[in-house]
């Protein structure tokens, strides 16, 4: 509590609670950075950041919003609440660097903005399954830089508690989106049961605890009706603890009876800070304390000690028979009420003993310490367990290389159709198939930057790197330039030539060449999908991948029944079930299926 705005004062229980906080955050991130490959050796090393600090961002919003039902559930739980903003200040850093790998690993280097990218590259809206989930993790994002920015209480006192508060219930909206993200990005790249399990509980949990806390506060809401001169029964007056509230409602508004040195008086039960529950709060050095930051009122005026400015609305209470009677109608915030006094005090209950925490002291009670300490002991359990566990589930990597630091030259035939390839003479072989072939593409979300029109059909030297998948190679190509051809090497050329398989009809989906054999693993389904659209438009050539009833894929090239490139008539299939029905060409080791897109059907 301050009155003037400052620096945060961080006391001793501040420190230990950021302390485990980052601490946990940090070791969960590096373990699982750590961890993967050592499960994996194909894992992808830009993809696994992505998913750390994403997971991180989710299990941490998921325990932010268990903390507030759980504390109605147990009040032993409100040290977790007292410095609950700091927890999401860090879900919303982490979820922003998460967003920010994604932006600079699948949507930079293209021929468009990469924010544009991410907006525009899917705006598949009327589809559940192929519907953009990136914009729901914007969503998320948004919400989540909005609470962080409004997080301390200057925005707090100058928004008023009510507008602060509505705008923080935005947590809700950006954790359905997230979850929305989830389930249609990740579950669909990784679909390990468990991974889907896992996802499905830790949302159910959330609903379970709000559902079971929000109806016993249905209960507690239940408006009590006032007898003919317009008076409440509250109860008897020896049934409210010593320094302690009993709860009513009236006309909608809940209402805070407390007893305290032999008198009652009743406040309103919203604390003016967060509307924090002061009936569950208790009387400390003679002024009502909340339970979830300690604001102080004094409970016959409802004002804070000054120099404290808040104030809360008062009841009049008076005390018939040993029954405690309330005023429903509420008096001006701040309005001195007589309080009434409890006769026969002398019989009325023992004090209440119940341990209660205030976070700005330097020290908690031993009782909510030792609670504290085992539930955050069994917390960071789970954490070491996810970091050994999620690495696994979130598997799906595939054997798939790009050796862009390793620049190597490669001679061969340069060809402009089906798409810019390299043919390249097997050594010691030949006749029919005794060539290899190789896709070029450019650098970054392009096709090559090469003059392919000038040097189609000339044997060419190609400075490039490899990028290589289940026996499937292209270049990522430099530069090319004409080199005369070995004398027995050129009239092999007359030999090339193509061998129609015939008709089929294939089921598969459609992905960018580039990302699928190596830059990106596993470069397919719907996380791929607006990178696959970016990089597509940008000149990669399209594939088709074919899984047969073994899980061996094959992937054709695509191109229309003309041969000619379909690069902008498949932007709007791509990581989606596809049938294509075509005719099948083989050259050499390369595959390709022509047909028109107009007759490709989406499954």
């Amino acid at each position: 509590m301050s009155v003037v705005y400052r620096a945060v004062q961080w006391n001793r229980q501040k420190r230990i609670y950021d302390g485990i906080l980052l601490v946990a955050v940090g070791l969960y991130i590096a373990g699982f950075i750590w961890f993967t490959p050592l499960f994996d050796a194909n894992a992808d090393p830009k993809n696994v950041p992505i998913r750390a600090f994403g997971s991180a961002a989710f299990i941490l919003l998921t325990i932010i919003l268990s903390i507030g039902p759980l504390c109605r559930l147990d009040s032993r739980f409100l040290p977790l609440l007292y410095n609950r903003r700091h927890m999401g200040v860090v879900t919303c850093a982490l979820g922003l660097y998460h967003g920010y790998l994604v932006l600079n690993w699948y949507h930079k280097y293209g021929n468009v903005d990469p924010l544009v990218s991410l907006l525009a590259s899917n705006t598949n809206y009327d589809s559940f399954f192929s519907f953009p989930f990136e914009t729901l993790g914007i969503g998320a994002l948004l919400i989540l830089i909005v609470m962080a920015a409004t997080s301390h209480d200057f925005w707090l006192a100058n928004l008023t508690a009510p507008m602060w508060k509505a705008l923080h219930m935005g947590v809700y909206m950006a954790y359905a989106f997230l979850v929305g993200h989830v389930v249609l990005g990740a579950l669909q790249s990784n679909t390990h049961p468990i991974l889907a399990t896992l996802v499905v509980l830790s949302a159910l949990w959330v609903v379970s605890l709000h559902v079971i806390t929000s109806g016993g506060e249905r209960q507690q809401d239940q408006d009590i009706s006032t007898d003919p001169e317009g008076w409440i029964d509250v109860g008897p007056v020896n049934q409210i603890p010593e320094n302690r509230a009993k709860i009513v409602c009236a006309s909608g508004e809940r209402i805070a009876i407390f007893r305290y040195e032999g008198k009652v008086s009743a406040i309103s039960n919203a604390c003016q800070h967060q509307n924090g529950p002061l009936g569950e709060g208790q009387i400390i050095d003679g002024l009502v304390t909340c339970p979830w930051h300690g604001y102080q009122y004094d409970p016959a005026s409802g004002a804070s000690p000054p120099p404290f400015t808040e104030k809360i609305p008062t009841f009049t209470v008076f005390i018939r028979q040993g029954r405690v009677l309330l005023d429903p109608t509420p008096h001006p915030a701040g309005t001195p009420v007589e309080p009434a006094i409890v006769p026969n005090p002398s019989s009325a209950q023992s004090p209440d003993n119940q341990e209660f925490f205030v976070g700005y002291l330097p020290t908690m009670t031993k009782g909510i310490s030792r609670f504290i300490s085992r539930r955050v002991a069994a917390l960071l359990l789970a954490v070491v367990m996810l970091v050994f566990v999620l690495p696994v589930l979130h598997g799906e990597y595939h054997h798939a290389r790009s050796d862009f630091r390793d620049l190597r030259e490669f001679d061969g035939f340069l060809m402009a159709e089906p798409a810019p390839h390299i043919v390249v003479v097997r050594p010691g072989e030949t006749g029919k198939h005794a060539f290899s072939r190789y896709v070029l593409v450019g650098r970054g979300k392009s096709g090559p930057k090469i003059d392919v029109a000038g040097l189609n059909g000339k044997y060419v030297r190609v400075r490039g790197s490899l990028i290589y998948r289940d026996g499937g190679t292209m270049i990522s190509v430099k530069r090319a330039e004409e080199v005369p051809a070995p004398s027995t090497t050129a009239s092999s050329i007359n030999s090339l030539g193509d061998e129609t398989l015939g008709t089929y009809t294939l089921q598969g989906e459609i992905v960018d060449s580039k990302c699928y054999f190596g830059t990106m693993r596993p470069g397919n389904t719907a996380v791929h999908r607006q990178c696959t659209v970016r990089c597509i438009a940008g000149g990669i050539p399209p594939v088709f991948l074919v899984r047969d009833e073994s899980g061996n894929i094959m992937s054709f090239l695509l191109v229309d029944s003309n041969g000619s490139t379909v690069n902008d008539r498949v932007l709007s299939m791509v990581a989606d079930p596809v049938e294509i029905k075509g005719e099948v060409v083989r050259l050499d080791n390369l595959f390709v299926l022509k047909a028109d897109p107009d007759q490709y059907r989406r499954l």
